[in-house]
């Protein structure tokens, strides 16, 4: 029977031994009587979907930072900033219902990638908002594509308390490797490899959030393979496996700034590396448990507050004249 998985230690100061969402002590303005949702944007609700954890780690890092934070789940309060996570069905109607002057974009897509979503006039429209975004290389996109007056800024995100796995597992994991998302050549590529060295291999399609886990209590390593060029670290796809202590292995990655996950302990590799990369995490065990150590480590170093409230401040700012500032 193959070794299980390490057992995450205990982050201080949160007995319940999952990852925090707020980093160090800082100094950014908290804004007063801001009161914050987080909306989803789900058709197959209540069913969860493609950023049904996102949002749950938005909600536990507002929380975090000291604000009264919701998630809902295709609503808004018009009484409330909103933060709204896009692109996804039905985005393009929902901002029709929403006020510029009480809403965050959240965007989550790559931008400048061959993604039908980044097309289309995406990035144009995004013009005339608040946008939040995980990624600086996005950030920096948006600027040059929009000009100075685009209001942007860079959100880290990490893995909140309330998407880490539902109580133990009542097996070891039994899969060498998770892949989860949508396969194309370049993909099955490498799990033509994966299969050619010996390892057991599970793809998933369509699961999110706790229909994903699972898999995820299956796996003995999560492997991610990029599907556009842009190679941006997929950080929504990889809040589970992290808050959950699943060792992961990923294609080498274009890390935000603020969060910068080459830190960590995940294992990056190039594309024609990955399945050696996974053979020799699988081999050591003792080298996943320090990888797990290291990823919620750099979890609670990763500092959420600051930038949020920045952002949020200048909504404050902003009230008496019903304009978010940049």
């Amino acid at each position: 029977m193959p070794p299980a998985r390490p057992t995450p230690p205990e982050p201080d100061g949160d007995p319940g031994g999952q990852p925090c969402a707020a980093g160090p002590p800082n100094d950014a303005p908290l804004p007063d009587g801001l009161h914050v949702c987080v909306v989803e944007l789900n058709r197959h609700a209540p069913r969860p979907f493609v950023f049904t954890e996102v949002a749950l780690s938005l909600r536990d890092m507002l929380r975090a930072a000291g604000h009264h934070a919701e998630h809902l789940v295709n609503e808004i309060d018009p009484d409330a900033i909103n933060f709204v996570f896009v692109p996804t069905d039905g985005w393009q109607e929902a901002l029709t219902q929403l006020d510029p002057a009480r809403t965050v974009l959240f965007n989550m897509e790559q931008l400048g990638s061959d993604s039908p979503w980044a097309r289309a006039g995406y990035v144009g429209e995004l013009a005339r908002w608040t946008v939040a975004d995980y990624s600086s290389a996005n950030v920096a996109f948006l600027r040059a594509a929009n000009g100075p007056a685009q209001r942007v800024h860079e959100i880290p995100v990490v893995p909140g308390g309330s998407i880490g796995f539902a109580g133990e597992a009542d097996v070891a994991p039994c899969i060498d490797v998770l892949f989860y998302g949508t396969t194309n050549a370049r993909r099955e590529c490498v799990f033509s490899a994966l299969r050619a060295a010996g390892l057991t291999l599970e793809v998933v399609s369509g699961a999110y959030g706790r229909e994903l886990t699972p898999a995820l209590q299956r796996a003995r390593l999560v492997l991610h393979v990029h599907y556009y060029d842009t190679r941006l670290f997929p950080v929504a796809r990889m809040l589970q496996p992290l808050a959950s202590a699943v060792p992961i292995v990923c294609e080498t990655s274009v890390c935000p700034a603020l969060s910068d996950w080459a830190r960590s302990g995940i294992v990056f590799a190039d594309y024609e590396d990955l399945a050696q990369a996974c053979t020799s995490l699988l081999k050591d065990p003792a080298r996943q448990l320090e990888g797990v150590r290291r990823s919620l480590a750099h979890v609670r170093r990763v500092d959420t507050a600051s930038p949020l409230n920045a952002l949020l401040a200048n909504f404050a700012l902003a009230g008496s004249t019903g304009t978010a500032t940049r």
